[in-house]
């Protein structure tokens, strides 16, 4: 469900500040904002607090919480607010340290993070003000004449961090709502697969600077549609071919938006050129078709300090597209993984390397040997228990329903029935028929 800050827990809060608020010396006083805060992820493109209580006269520096977003405080009065496509919106309209009296357009430039802008408000009254760069990023300033009660400093702290747990909460149930899901594939007519990423997520306040799925595996001549599904944030998906293609996005001032905005390359993705989506703007998609199989890796610069970054990797057709708690089951092996009648085999060695166990092969008694924990036992089979290859997990005997259950190709690799080794592990499995989709997940 939906959270929404500024509703009936802050009224509350706000009654409660005021209630308790004292009347204020005459000295002016120096109040900090906070542009925006940041976790590995997700940028809180909000202002904290939403409202900021000040006196004729005080002073608010306005600080930069953000690790990797830029970000702009601009107060348009009864001018339009600038767009991001005007040049003039990226440099301050006043340097930091003046006053201002309300009455023409106050506007900081970029604030880069841990970057600050200072200014004294001369003026009573409510000034409305937002980020250039983050239409939604909203706050306000109530600006009461001297002798007026007010919030304390501390209690509009409190409500700046009420605000950003709110934030949080979201953002983490977006996140939430895309882990452990079968990648999104529709089949065409010609038998290739359109796959869906999602380009980042988010609300009015939060922007989960991601791609969803981050990995993704593909048959050759597939299609990948990259959506925008955060209401105001912009994103890019950049296919580069060498380090040096970064510097096409980048200058002596950082970011230049007029290249990331300018579609290079086509829609074609094979590994020979350099290719930039240009633009991907809220609820619009992006398409590129994978005519070549490969390890295709692919960022979006803007937001490259989140590391927004992915990869498609390109199978040869009909192959089965594995993933083991969201990454690919990917080896150099042709076989893997592959179907056997109407089951799922997937490499041993791989699953297991990737829940960091041990495995062992005795020639001798036909018998692979797996180990997931410390201090677990390591067994072998009895000639009882029958010829053929067998598997043990932690010292028992895993004994299999389907045939073939444990066996080799002749490159040597052991495979298992997918189901029945998730069975064994106490793991989750989906599979999607139709787009030949593996989706394992095992927690040990």
């Amino acid at each position: 469900m939906r959270r929404r800050f500024g509703s009936r827990s802050v009224g509350i809060l706000l009654s409660l500040v005021l209630a308790c608020a004292t009347l204020p010396a005459l000295a002016s006083d120096t109040i900090s904002v906070e542009v925006g805060r940041e976790s590995a992820m997700v940028s809180f493109d909000a202002m904290f607090p939403a409202v900021t209580y000040i006196h004729v006269g005080d002073t608010i520096t306005f600080t930069s919480k953000a690790s990797a977003t830029p970000h702009t405080v601009t107060f348009a009065a009864s001018a339009q607010m600038p767009s991001i496509t005007d040049p003039g919106a990226m440099t301050p309209s006043q340097m930091s340290g003046g006053t201002w009296a309300g009455d023409v357009l106050l506007n900081s430039g970029i604030i880069r993070p841990g970057g600050t802008y200072t200014v004294t408000f001369t003026k009573e009254g409510v000034f409305d003000y937002a980020c250039v760069l983050h239409p939604l990023m909203l706050g306000q300033i109530a600006v009461l004449p001297v002798g007026m009660p007010i919030p304390k400093i501390a209690d509009q702290k409190v409500m700046a961090d009420m605000q950003h747990h709110d934030h949080m909460v979201q953002a983490d149930l977006a996140m939430a709502n895309q882990t452990g899901r079968l990648p999104e594939g529709t089949v065409n007519s010609d038998g290739s697969v359109t796959w869906k990423v999602h380009a980042g997520l988010g609300l009015q306040n939060f922007s989960v600077n991601q791609f969803f799925p981050q990995n993704l595996v593909i048959s050759e001549g597939d299609t990948v549609d990259f959506r925008n599904d955060n209401i105001y944030e912009f994103h890019f998906v950049t296919f580069a071919t060498s380090p040096a293609d970064r510097d096409k996005f980048f200058g002596p001032q950082g970011a230049n938006l007029t290249a990331m905005m300018t579609p290079m390359g086509g829609s074609v993705v094979d590994g020979s050129q350099l290719i930039n989506s240009g633009g991907i703007f809220p609820e619009q998609t992006k398409s590129f078709r994978f005519p070549k199989t490969g390890t295709y890796k692919y960022i979006c610069y803007y937001h490259g300090g989140n590391h927004m970054e992915g990869t498609v990797i390109v199978q040869a057709k009909n192959t089965v597209h594995a993933y083991l708690n969201g990454q690919p089951i990917v080896t150099a092996d042709t076989r893997a993984p592959h179907m056997l009648g109407s089951h799922v085999h997937i490499p041993l060695r791989a699953v297991v390397e990737a829940l960091n166990g041990s495995i062992a092969w005795d020639g001798a008694s036909e018998t692979v040997s797996v180990v997931f924990g410390p201090g677990q036992a390591k067994a072998t089979p009895t000639a009882a228990e029958g010829p053929g290859m067998k598997l043990l997990i932690n010292g028992k005997l895993v004994v299999f329903d389907t045939i073939p259950g444990i066996h080799q190709h002749t490159e040597g690799r052991s495979y298992v029935p997918a189901l029945q080794l998730m069975n064994v592990l106490g793991g989750q499995m989906q599979w999607d028929a139709a787009t030949k989709t593996l989706v394992l997940e095992v927690h040990q």
